[in-house]
């Protein structure tokens, strides 16, 4: 077993975010402000519950707009605003033109980051996640170990349609990322398919994806060991490809009631519970 000694949260936050339209034409969507929340934008959010959560090491991975990330982040070291938390960022220069998995290999540059015995909890910068959930995959990475030495991680809940349509949240524009299982073993992925909101089924119970992706530095470099690297944009394609290699994902369930809040369109900001 590989003992896993550098833990790093990796926060994907180099997007355009085209789909929050001219909110995001002068400014980074992880920066915009939520009003119902005395104006703090997205990520002051998801860094206050990843330091109530126990996480230490973050990194942030910038792009389009990076310096205003670069501004904010600083502020938040010279403040002392998370002392819990060592922040730093990460420029992706123009990988992040590829596709998010792309903005998340920049890690590779920096030896600090990517090396033997590290972890990487990769999250997007534009979701946030219920405190209750990241305590939970707090609670899993430490209990643990052995599986997540030996395989890339998945976390899934279990709704219906009515579940997954909630809270008036731009739904009909929306896709949900479903998580098939392996015929020989529920704990492995199959597959991870894109279900557009549409075409739903209401007496289905769908393995919903959380937004987020465990792996370690050996898992990370074993996914991409390919050759056509460049053409494959996001990190749920790149699973589907070593999952369809005969490798396996594991996959673990939570409590469906652990939720996150995936802010595709402006609309979204108005459901936020925190």
């Amino acid at each position: 077993m590989t003992l896993i000694l550098n833990k790093n949260v990796i926060i994907l936050c180099a997007g355009k975010g085209t789909r929050f339209g001219k909110l995001t034409n002068n400014i980074p969507k992880p920066l915009i402000q939520i009003e119902k929340f005395e104006n703090k934008p997205i990520l002051f959010f998801i860094l206050n519950s990843l330091a109530k959560s126990g996480f230490k090491k973050i990194w942030i991975i910038k792009g389009y707009l990076g310096s205003q990330l670069e501004t904010y982040i600083s502020s938040l070291n010279y403040t002392n605003m998370f002392p819990e938390l060592i922040i730093n960022t990460i420029d992706s220069h123009q990988d992040y033109l590829l596709g998010p998995l792309h903005s998340l290999l920049s890690i590779r540059n920096n030896r600090e980051l990517y090396k033997q015995n590290s972890l990487y909890f990769v999250i997007p910068g534009d979701t946030i996640f219920q405190l209750s959930l990241l305590q939970r995959i707090s609670y899993f990475i430490k209990n643990h170990s052995e599986i997540i030495s030996k395989y890339p991680i998945l976390f899934y809940r279990t709704l219906n349609r009515q579940r997954l349509t909630k809270k008036g949240l731009s739904t009909h524009h929306k896709s949900f990322s479903i998580l098939q299982t392996s015929s020989s073993n529920p704990n492995f992925l199959e597959k991870i398919e894109k279900i557009n909101h549409s075409n739903l089924e209401p007496t289905i119970k769908y393995k919903q994806l959380y937004p987020c992706f465990l792996f370690t530095y050996s898992s990370l470099k074993d996914l991409t060991n390919i050759h056509d690297l460049k053409n494959i944009p996001s990190i749920t394609r790149l699973l589907n490809r070593y999952s369809e290699q005969g490798k396996k994902i594991y996959i673990t369930t939570f409590n469906k009631n652990y939720d996150f809040y995936d802010l595709d369109y402006k609309n979204d900001l108005k459901y936020i519970e925190l």
